[in-house]
């Protein structure tokens, strides 16, 4: 009688079908986690620079004109600070990670709406978070000679790319 020394075909082809499937629900489940992970991290900038703001609001922070509190970064401020180290002072709590994009080393993510860019709530996207400032009529507070009485910050996330997620200022 021979003695069966292996494995046969059917078992090595069962085997590594199970291997497969498990590694594929491995993979979903870690892009999940992952993309969830991003998502968490976009949520955190944009709520830190909704805080940053109401800072500036309440007189935590001095903007470029020297004025304190009452009032959030006009567009005209806030284009003029992105472009160099001028953030600080307008939003002294805020990182520079809090304005570039999360997974992205170096990349800006935080634009600010104004008719000279074509930026509007509409460019949000997964990459880019929308600063709107408004004033108290409701137009867009561009100058810094206007006074912003309120804020939107536009984003969008990772697991629902197609729906704009709004943060409000506290004051309206």
């Amino acid at each position: 009688m021979r003695v069966r020394h292996g494995y046969t075909i059917v078992e090595i082809i069962i085997v590594l079908a199970i291997m497969l499937v498990l590694l594929a629900l491995g993979v979903v489940t870690l892009n999940n986690t992952q993309r969830s992970s991003r998502d968490t991290a976009r949520t955190t900038t944009v709520e830190t620079v909704a805080r940053s703001l109401e800072s500036f609001y309440n007189g935590d922070a001095t903007g470029t004109s020297g004025e304190q509190g009452h009032h959030y970064p006009s567009a005209e401020q806030f284009l003029t600070s992105l472009n160099g180290t001028a953030i600080r002072h307008i939003l002294p709590g805020l990182s520079e990670d809090s304005y570039q994009y999360p997974s992205r080393s170096g990349q800006q993510a935080l634009f600010v709406q104004s008719p000279s860019n074509g930026i509007s709530k509409d460019s949000a996207t997964v990459d880019r978070f929308v600063y709107e400032p408004r004033a108290r009529d409701g137009s867009l507070c561009v100058t810094t000679s206007q006074e912003c009485s309120r804020f939107f910050l536009y984003y969008r996330l990772e697991r629902a790319p197609t729906v704009t997620i709004t943060i409000t200022s506290n004051h309206q």
